[in-house]
């Protein structure tokens, strides 16, 4: 049987909780490594953009 000690140990190692690598904020338990707000600046879409020369019209 577990001693009180123990019980408190367990649960405090359950309360852990990963944090944004970024901004330190604490991860939602379906983020990885950063969190919603700091992946949209990480990991930009490169197809999200257009320049001046993709609007061709030669087709």
């Amino acid at each position: 049987m577990l001693t009180s000690d123990q019980t408190e140990q367990q649960q405090s190692e359950r309360k852990i909780t990963h944090r944004c690598t970024e901004c330190g904020i604490p991860l939602a338990p379906d983020e990885c490594y950063v969190c919603d707000s700091c992946a949209i600046f990480l990991y930009a879409d490169p197809n999200s953009m257009m320049y001046e020369g993709d609007d061709d019209d030669s087709v």
